[in-house]
């Protein structure tokens, strides 16, 4: 708008105004209006710019929006109306939400660090297990089972009963759900422990007491699965009882 446009146009405001009412720095105002984010309503005489309230309200929007995380340009197709103010709002909510994910993920291995005394060596593992897939977290329990209880002669549900302990995490999985995984992911994958729990698998079950307990387990899994394809229940207990 020229200089003798602007007569006519009620409350301008100097771009010192603008900066006061929007929070931005002048610097800032200048640079959007070089970019052509959001230009100014005129130029006086003497070439200073003046805004009116639509501008300003442009300019409150940009600033938010830039809080948010939106780059210039996809705020300029919203100011140019050729994308909505929708579309921008779920695009930067996936992406906020998967830098939350990544945020509680390094909360987690700090926190764990801080409480442990973690190697170097250690915080990159643990970096990795917070990372993991659902897929590769299953595959991690799956493996520390079909370690423990390979040569195991007992009931095949019992088996597979084991293998269905395995953790669940959340979509949005809190930072102590991440230190619970953390801990649960060292201890399966620590060789003592995995050997020391194959070992007593192997005596428990290779006992004189050890036939009648498969028997015990497998009349118990029995009845759980019987119930379990009735409907009746979810899933079982993973105890086994001296009787019936």
């Amino acid at each position: 708008m020229e200089s003798g446009e602007l007569a006519g146009v009620k409350d301008l405001y100097s771009i010192g105004d603008v900066a006061r009412r929007t929070g931005l720095s002048v610097s800032t105002i200048r640079f959007y209006a070089d970019e052509g984010v959001v230009a100014p309503t005129g130029l006086t005489e003497g070439g200073l710019r003046r805004y009116d309230v639509h501008a300003i309200a442009r300019l409150e929007l940009v600033r938010t929006l830039r809080d948010l995380g939106a780059g210039l340009d996809d705020i300029r197709r919203v100011l140019a109306a050729e994308t909505t103010l929708h579309d921008l709002a779920v695009t930067h909510l996936r992406l906020v939400e998967e830098q939350l994910r990544q945020f509680q993920a390094r909360r987690a291995v700090l926190r764990t660090v801080v409480r442990q005394h973690t190697t170097t060596e250690q915080v990159s593992l643990m970096r990795k297990l917070v990372s993991m897939s659902d897929d590769d977290r299953a595959r991690l329990i799956n493996q520390f089972w079909d370690f423990v209880t390979d040569g195991l002669d007992v009931h095949p549900s019992y088996v597979e009963r084991l293998h269905s302990r395995r953790p669940h995490l959340p979509e949005e999985p809190s930072a102590e759900q991440l230190e619970a995984w953390i801990e649960l992911a060292e201890i399966v994958q620590d060789e003592e422990f995995r050997a020391t729990l194959r070992d007593f698998f192997h005596r428990t079950f290779g006992t004189e007491q050890g036939p009648g307990y498969r028997r015990a387990c497998g009349r118990w899994f029995g009845r759980v699965d019987r119930r379990h394809d009735g409907g009746l229940v979810g899933s079982g207990d993973g105890q086994c009882s001296d009787g019936d």
